[in-house]
């Protein structure tokens, strides 16, 4: 674990073990064995400073255009991490092509079926608000791309468990392989943001 990520855990470390300043960067490697401190556990998340959200959206089809459905992380400095998509059809599209890109990302909301909230309610402002940095569109395109994922959707709702970063610029967008009116798409992203760690910006060693 490199010295410029101790600080992704600080709050995590001085809670545990009553610092009162910042630890050493060892102190992670000495207990990296023994304490899981990537854990999937609501506590974990919120000791590490890492908001869950949810991006969903409904890709409309149409005469030779395909739905499509995005989760955007326009915000510098904001890592997102979607580890789940939920994937199902309307109509008689059979596939979704799953692609990232930093070209061509609509505005925040487009398309107007749409949604990029937060999931985690410890987060929520006094207007019982829980905003993320992500946010969403849905859209169309003449020719989607093949992606790095296919996913086979006339067996009804799928999960699909994944592991994409986004970092600031980038968006994942899935689309359908279909067009044609009523050949929509639903797509939900699950996932995760924070702050980016200085070894993971450009050119950190």
């Amino acid at each position: 674990m490199p010295a410029t990520q101790a600080s992704r855990f600080n709050l995590l470390l001085q809670k545990l073990f009553s610092l009162k300043e910042r630890p050493a960067w060892n102190l992670l490697e000495d207990m990296f064995p023994i304490l899981d401190l990537l854990s999937s556990k609501p506590e974990m998340y919120k000791l590490r400073e890492e908001n869950l959200f949810a991006c969903s959206g409904r890709g409309l089809g149409g005469v030779g255009a395909n739905g499509q459905v995005w989760c955007m992380n326009k915000v510098q400095g904001n890592l997102a991490v979607i580890d789940g998509l939920v994937l199902s059809s309307e109509g008689v599209g059979s596939e979704a092509l799953v692609a990232l890109t930093t070209v061509g990302l609509p505005a925040d909301g487009a398309g107007g079926q749409n949604q990029a909230v937060g999931w985690d309610s410890r987060n929520a402002s006094g207007g019982f608000v829980i905003k993320p940095a992500v946010s969403a569109a849905n859209d169309q395109t003449g020719a989607p791309s093949f992606g790095g994922l296919r996913v086979q959707l006339s067996a009804g709702p799928i999960y699909v468990p994944v592991r994409i970063v986004l970092k600031s610029g980038w968006a994942c967008v899935v689309a359908e392989d279909t067009s044609g009116a009523n050949n929509n798409i639903l797509v939900s992203f699950l996932g995760y943001e924070r702050t980016v760690e200085p070894s993971e910006l450009l050119g950190a060693p």
